[in-house]
């Protein structure tokens, strides 16, 4: 066996060793998102090819693991690929479009491969299998529509406020919205002009409130919106500042989009996902109903 064939081997061995620094490539571990693989990938990448620090970067976002100080770091790419001692040796991962660079190498390590075929392959298959289990993940939690969270996507996000609301004894609401007149959108201008109007305002919505909140969509003309440690009043300024962007959006009908909400607070209105919904929804219907009196009157 050549000198490359015996390192190639004993790599292998050494993936497949109970213990070692790689797992079996036929027994790849739990799909986890990208972040955690790399996490879980860079330091027995490293120890597979005796190097003492090791990247992978994709676009413009680098990973860097320091073997000496057991260290992780997300930077810059251009940061990291200027990052002094120099990297010696670089290798693509076609399938995943990671690129890993190693510096630091022990070319005498006993089971360093002269080529990294072995090792880029198991990560390239790793990285991949993240990448595609990442994206069924927001696939499956995402309108698709309109971009935003759907209903899962929800319900997990109420759950998690629940659990940090009874630990640190903070409230939040659910507000439930409707838009008023939408069937007759569908219904004069089509369903292309009901969409659209659909991504408007679900652009108008996520525009009227924090990055720690929550605007997503339950389907047909319904949305939610999660607002977390916040007061009654402070609850009812965001709504109408929804509203207040709801109405710039126009609907091809000569008017401005209208919107009835319904309010519901945790702990005060529930306990739990459904309850919280269910209390808001009704709220935003008694609403309705007081528009469509005053619309009539």
């Amino acid at each position: 066996m050549t000198g490359r064939g015996v390192r190639c081997d004993c790599f292998l061995r050494f993936c497949l060793k109970e213990g070692g620094a790689l797992l079996n490539p036929l027994e790849l571990p739990p799909l986890m998102r990208v972040a955690d693989t790399l996490e879980f990938l860079l330091p027995r990448a490293a120890a597979a090819a005796g190097a003492r620090r090791v990247c992978f970067c994709r676009g413009d976002r680098a990973y860097v693991y320091d073997g000496k100080s057991g260290s992780f770091a997300e930077m810059p790419a251009a940061e990291a690929r200027g990052a002094a001692p120099g990297w010696e040796r670089s290798v693509k991962l076609d399938g995943s479009g990671w690129e890993m660079w190693l510096s630091g190498l022990d070319y005498g390590h006993p089971t360093f491969p002269g080529d990294l075929g072995v090792l880029a392959a198991f990560c390239d298959r790793v990285l991949t299998n993240a990448q595609k289990y990442e994206e069924a993940m927001e696939s499956a939690a995402t309108d698709a529509l309109t971009g935003l969270p759907n209903r899962t996507a929800l319900k997990q996000r109420i759950e998690e406020e629940i659990a940090r609301g009874f630990r640190y004894r903070v409230q939040f609401c659910v507000a439930f919205l409707d838009l008023d007149g939408f069937k007759r959108v569908n219904d004069t201008l089509g369903h292309a002009a009901g969409d659209r109007l659909l991504r408007e305002a679900a652009t108008a919505i996520r525009r009227s409130v924090r990055k720690s909140d929550m605007a997503a969509r339950l389907g047909g003309d319904e949305f939610v919106v999660l607002l977390v440690e916040i007061s009654p009043e402070q609850a009812a300024a965001v709504c109408r500042r929804i509203q207040a962007e709801l109405a710039r959006v126009e609907t091809g009908l000569g008017r401005g989009v209208a919107a009835s909400i319904g309010v519901a607070f945790y702990p005060e209105d529930g306990k739990d996902a459904e309850r919280l919904l269910k209390i808001a929804d009704e709220r935003m219907y008694e609403e309705k109903l007081k528009r469509k009196a005053g619309t009539r009157a």
